[in-house]
């Protein structure tokens, strides 16, 4: 009697783990969509924002820029915007020339006064960091499937 109750337990438990692993997979696959829903979130709102900007705006009031507008294009098309002069602008440091960092880009938006482009910076920072989770959750997914085929091959 003990013997087949010992076998049931045993059973139960092997169905147990096995009932584990599509859960684990499942909560890999919906971290991994959360992400990926965040990172293209931010994008839009990354996107809203710098259209927001006054000199975007000025850039894109005529379909034919002018000699005024058109100093506020890059070389390879780009606007000059606020967020673009922060990401851009050099200091020097103590051995050479260097971009600002993350501290000192804020503190050159918020002295713009354009809020649409320090909005558009904190997108980016965050989707930074949602791009960082996605690649965490793309890690896992990975491990799953190579654990799920190191035990079946």
């Amino acid at each position: 009697m003990s013997a087949v109750l010992s076998a049931i337990q045993n059973q139960r438990s092997r169905q147990k783990r096995a009932s584990d692993r599509p859960t684990q997979a499942l909560c890999a696959i919906i971290r991994h969509e959360r992400a990926a829903r965040a990172v293209a979130a931010l994008n839009t709102t990354i996107g809203d924002a710098v259209q927001q900007c006054s000199i975007y705006r000025r850039a894109h009031e005529t379909e034919f820029p002018g000699k005024d507008t058109a100093a506020l294009w890059t070389s390879d098309g780009k606007v000059m915007t606020h967020l673009w002069e922060a990401y851009n602008e050099t200091t020097d440091g103590p051995y050479n020339v260097r971009t600002l960092d993350a501290d000192e880009q804020r503190d050159y938006l918020v002295g713009t006064g354009c809020p649409h482009c320090l909005k558009a910076w904190e997108a980016v920072e965050a989707r930074r960091l949602a791009r960082k989770e996605l690649g965490q959750a793309k890690q896992s997914i990975r491990a799953i499937g190579r654990a799920a085929l190191g035990k079946d091959d």
